[in-house]
């Protein structure tokens, strides 16, 4: 028999007990999916008592629960990807969520499932909504084929530097496959940004595709992590950071090409 394929997500809480059921039954609910879809939640450190509200979503054999105690983002997603890529076998995708996000609507992993099976591809982006002070605001933060151009790319990171919101990377919209799978930078508040410009400006030239008409997640700004980021200057800080690492990959990139003119 051939073995069904997985799609698996990893939830990332740390005290997450007023968010955490919204996030897992946004995932559970999804129709029209082919691959298994399971659920590795790492708790980094929690003493809030998650648990008890999600009693009856944590009987479903296909949601994992790991325990650590990083205190440390970036720590946490790494963890997440290095067990999924250990454990699961055959994982078609690998998605994340925050325990605080979640998906828009129940069909969008089903449209990231079928770009997967048109494009194979090894990475995958789509948009998002936007969630401040428990209301969905207008602004979006659509996934686009222009972030593949390395001059749009940069663009946007320096309007990112320079504090315009509407340049945000769709980072947390982010799938990955076991071929891409890469690293989380510690960098506060800007980890997903910086895990998705080195792989759009890497060498290794993954197929990357777009799901640019899926608004895929919720995305939660009013985080105890964003807001402590912002309050401290960590959050433009980080965004300097950011710009400045996609001109030096942009130049190894370009230093590449030109020795393969010789």
């Amino acid at each position: 028999m051939p073995v069904l394929k997985k799609i698996v997500i990893g939830v990332a809480i740390h005290n997450g007990r007023n968010t955490i059921r919204r996030c897992l039954t946004s995932i559970l609910e999804q129709k029209n999916i082919n691959a298994q879809i399971w659920i590795l939640i790492a708790d980094d450190n929690s003493t809030d008592c998650w648990e008890e509200t999600v009693e009856d979503l944590l009987i479903n054999p296909q949601i994992i629960i790991t325990k650590v105690q990083y205190q440390n983002v970036s720590k946490t997603r790494n963890h997440l990807n290095k067990y999924i890529a250990k454990y699961f076998g055959a994982v078609n995708l690998i998605g994340r969520l925050d325990c605080d996000d979640e998906y828009a609507d129940q069909f969008v992993l089903s449209h990231i499932e079928n770009l997967k099976r048109q494009t194979d591809a090894d990475v995958i982006f789509a948009g998002n909504y936007l969630r401040q002070n428990n209301m969905v605001i207008d602004r979006i933060n659509k996934a686009s084929k222009r972030l593949k151009n390395p001059q749009y790319l940069l663009q946007r990171l320096k309007s990112m530097a320079e504090g315009f919101a509407d340049s945000e990377l769709p980072s947390c919209n982010i799938f990955l496959t076991l071929k891409s799978l890469e690293e989380y930078p510690d960098i506060p508040s800007a980890e997903d940004h910086f895990l998705s410009v080195r792989i759009l400006l890497s060498h290794k030239q993954y197929n990357i595709a777009f799901a640019e008409g899926v608004l895929l997640t919720i995305y939660n700004l009013d985080g105890n992590m964003t807001a402590n980021n912002k309050k401290k200057d960590d959050y433009k800080q980080a965004r300097e950071k950011l710009y400045q690492e996609g001109i030096r990959l942009w130049k190894i990139l370009n230093e590449k090409k030109e020795l393969k003119t010789y």
